[in-house]
């Protein structure tokens, strides 16, 4: 019998892929520590990473963790097959693109700003009021404030 561990990573390849045992399973992270980023050595490192490996160690899994930006991964994981996406924001909008299998974490959206403006924000209709909102092109983010008419 298989771990639960085996299933959940089994989950995500289609089932032919399952029948023929022959699919390569490509693992993509987020670059967004400290879940996962590329470590000094180029090798993925932090939390979600250390959580997979535990994973792959039991299933026997040897996928290298390939660390890309968000914009990447989510183009990749909409077309190709076979791809594990980790440390990925789960939003209404991208519901039924994927299978979800669990939270491996909290990511807090917060605005930030300089220490020495006075202005406060309590709402969005405060941060409407802005001159401007610096976010990482093609993140989950800017896509979500897109989607808010911002």
């Amino acid at each position: 019998m298989r771990t639960v561990a085996a299933l959940l990573l089994l989950i995500l390849l289609p089932l032919p892929a399952l029948a023929d045992g022959k699919a390569a399973l490509r693992i993509l992270a987020v670059e967004e520590p400290p879940l996962s980023f590329s470590g000094r050595d180029g090798q993925a490192q932090g939390y979600a990473v250390d959580v997979l490996r535990e994973l792959q160690r039991r299933t026997g899994n040897r996928a290298r963790v390939e660390i890309e930006p968000e914009s990447r991964v989510y183009a990749t994981g909409l077309r190709a097959p076979n791809v594990v996406m980790l440390s990925f924001s789960r939003t209404p909008l991208r519901e039924e693109s994927f299978h979800w299998l669990l939270r491996i974490a909290r990511k807090p959206w917060v605005f930030y700003g300089r220490g020495d403006d006075q202005r406060r924000i309590a709402s969005l209709a405060d941060v409407r009021r802005l001159a401007s909102v610096g976010v990482v092109s093609g993140d989950v983010r800017a896509q979500w404030l897109q989607s808010e008419q911002f």
